[in-house]
This record gives structure tokens, sequence and C-alpha cells, in this order.
């Protein structure tokens, strides 16, 4: 999961707030990039309706954008980064749209976690423990029943050798 770029666009004056983390593509392209994404986004903004909420999806990217009366706030991330995180984290930048709010949420959101998914995570992992310790009981509780009726196979066997020893020892008896 990627968070590639972050943008904010004021469409009265055509101003352009962003921050780009393009690591992943080689150094010699990344300017061709960075314009490239500058003038999708541009397009992208300029042909939202007020309000709407969009996402375009180009071949392992997903563009996600959000405009409210003459601004817009456009995502563009991979195609695993969860779509509802990314909403949020335009609904964010639309409370504090500062550039360092901007490269704060480039820094701390690139997993596509946010509190529900971790949580969930969490409980799926608890959950997974919790089945494997019913098992191990599970299977302790049959151990245990196997232990018993060998104990019992065994006195049983044991009441009976008790029997015929004393038997044997009535009838030969050492004076």
């Amino acid at each position: 999961m990627k968070l590639i770029a972050l943008y904010i666009i004021h469409l009265e004056t055509m101003s352009i707030q962003y921050k780009t983390n393009l690591d992943f593509t080689p150094i010699i392209s990344r300017h061709s990039i960075k314009e490239l994404l500058h003038e999708f986004v541009i397009s992208a903004a300029e042909s939202l309706n007020d309000p709407e909420r969009k996402i375009f999806e180009h071949n392992e990217f997903q563009i996600l954008c959000h405009r409210q009366s003459n601004d817009v706030v456009i995502i563009v991330t991979d195609h695993e980064y969860p779509s509802r995180v990314a909403f949020d984290i335009i609904k964010n930048i639309f409370h504090c749209p500062t550039d360092n709010n901007l490269i704060q949420i480039m820094q701390t959101r690139q997993d596509g976690l946010d509190t529900l998914s971790r949580i969930k995570s969490s409980l799926e992992e608890t959950m997974v423990i919790a089945h494997e310790n019913v098992n191990r009981v599970i299977q302790r509780g049959e151990d245990i029943d196997k232990l018993v009726e060998k104990s019992q196979r065994l006195s049983a066997t044991s009441k009976t050798f008790y029997k015929v020893a004393k038997k044997h020892n009535r009838c030969c008896a050492i004076t």
C-alpha cells in the first residue's frame, strides 16, 4: 500500500499545494511523472461538480478526488490502498489544509491503516489465538479421557490379578 501524492487545489486562483512520494520510481523519470500527475490532477479537479467525490483508476493507481466549493483535494494511491482511509485523509486535509499537515500525512499514513483497520487486524489475530487455545483444550480433554480409560482398565486388571493371587495363596500355604 502506497500513498503517492496529495494535492490541494483552489480552483479560483488555480493555486496548488502538493506533496509527493515517488521513491518507487527511477530518479530519471520522477520529474516527468510529477508533471504528468499535475496535469491529470488539474483536469480531474476541473471536471468535478460541486460537491462531488470521485475515484479515477489507471493501471495500478487510483486517484481519489473530493470537491467542496472551490477547493479540491486529490489523493493518488496504489490499488491496494483502502479508499475509506483515503477519503478519511481527504476529510482531514479539508479541516487543516497546511503544508505541515500534508507532510505529516505523507509520513504517517503510508501503510493505509487507520484505527479501525488496526483494531480489526488485532481482533483477527486474537480470534486465531483463541481458536488455537480452544483446540488445545479439546485435545487435552481427549488425552485426559484416554488416560482415565487406561486407568480404569489397569484398575480392573489389578483387581483380577489380586483375586487370582489370593486364590493361589490360599491353596499353597507354607508352614
